[in-house]
C-alpha cells in the first residue's frame, strides 16, 4: 500500500476508522477489513484461497522468477 491508496480509502470509506486503517498496509496476503453500515465496527477477515482458477478474480502475485526467466530467454 501506498500513501495515495490509504488516502483513497480513508477518503471513499467514511465507516473505516483510524486503528481499522492502520491495519492495512500490514495485512497478510488473504486479509480484509470489512466495514460498512452491516457492522458496528470494522472486521478483519481472512478469506480461503480457492484453488480452481476459473472461480477466482486475477489477482494472484506476480511470480518474478518465472517472468524474469522467461524474460532473459528472449535476450539469448
Amino acid at each position: 500500500m501506498n500513501d495515495k491508496d490509504l488516502f483513497l480509502i480513508d477518503n471513499t470509506i467514511s465507516t473505516l476508522d483510524r486503528m481499522s486503517k492502520s491495519l492495512i498496509p500490514n495485512l497478510s496476503k488473504g486479509s480484509c477489513v470489512v466495514t460498512g453500515t452491516v457492522f458496528d465496527l470494522p472486521t478483519v477477515m481472512q478469506v480461503d484461497y480457492m484453488d480452481n482458477k476459473d472461480n477466482r478474480p486475477d489477482s494472484d502475485d506476480v511470480d518474478l522468477f518465472n517472468l524474469w526467466k522467461m524474460g532473459s530467454t528472449k535476450d539469448e
